[in-house]
């Protein structure tokens, strides 16, 4: 049975749908992930998604005040990048979403 309802052959198309799968899922009010350049590969959700890269990379703290909120941000290593998935309202739960984004990359 196929889980998925939506793909992309484009892998930063299809890193945003999963994104906005995950943001759903956990209930996110927004998730970005965002190369330590403070570039926004990806991201789901509404506000400032410029600004949540900006202040993930900025960052050295797993969470981070963030407008009226908490930034969280999970580092990790990507098809040799150095990323960040940051979110807003609530943490990431699990390290699978990391790995999953690692596979859609090196596709």
């Amino acid at each position: 049975m196929e889980r998925r309802k939506r793909r992309s052959q484009v892998r930063r198309e299809a890193v945003g749908l999963y994104l906005d799968a995950l943001r759903e899922q956990q209930e996110l009010e927004a998730v970005g992930l965002v190369t330590e350049e403070g570039i926004l590969v990806a991201g789901s959700g509404e506000g400032d998604l410029s600004g949540l890269a900006d202040a993930a990379v900025a960052s050295r703290y797993r969470s981070v005040r963030w407008g009226e909120g908490v930034l969280h941000v999970q580092r990790f290593e990507a098809v040799g990048l150095s990323l960040c998935l940051a979110s807003a309202g609530k943490s990431v739960k699990g390290h699978a979403p990391m790995h999953r984004i690692a596979r859609i990359l090196g596709a």
